[in-house]
């Protein structure tokens, strides 16, 4: 904040508290409060009169302010908690984006077989080494054992342990 964004925080107190304002209160208050952003610092000033009969000092507003920060940030992690637990639902009931057997490809995953795709790579012919479907049989989804679109990647790739990508050598 600069020392006129101060000097309106300030004002914004003396407005409430009839204190007087001058440059010396402004350089000092400055010093203690400079590092926070205005409207955050006035929002501290607001939270203060409605709370407390004290006369505001900056230790008050310092205070008031790392509260303000703290509530918000403990309600954006709510928040995305809550989000990702939406989509995270939202997508085990359409049957889209968190199936690992597919490589997490955001497409719905429960139906009937697309048999060509279990031609790729010959996989049809050979068992599947995730959700253990025998060989000319679709994959199912080990969750709830219904049959898949796709089989799984294990599957199309031939490969038992996807671990060793591009991604887990980094």
């Amino acid at each position: 904040m600069t020392p006129l964004e101060t000097a309106d925080v300030l004002a914004a107190i003396a407005s409430l508290d009839l204190r007087t304002i001058g440059e010396a209160d402004i350089i000092a208050w400055h010093a203690v409060i400079g590092d926070l952003d205005k409207t955050l610092a006035l929002e501290a000033v607001v939270v203060h009169h409605k709370t407390n009969t004290d006369r505001i000092k900056p230790a008050h507003l310092i205070g008031i302010a790392k509260q303000i920060r703290r509530d918000r940030a403990e309600r954006e992690n709510a928040d995305a908690e809550a989000r990702a637990a939406f989509e995270d639902h939202r997508d085990q009931r359409l049957g889209i984006g968190g199936n690992k057997a597919l490589g997490g490809l955001p497409i719905p995953t429960i139906g009937q077989p697309v048999w060509p795709a279990y031609e790729v790579n010959d996989a049809i012919n050979r068992p599947c080494p995730h959700c253990r479907a025998q060989a000319n049989d679709a994959c199912v989804d080990p969750s709830n054992s219904r049959p898949t679109r796709m089989p799984c990647l294990a599957r199309l790739t031939g490969k038992t342990d996807l671990t060793d990508t591009p991604e887990s050598r980094r």
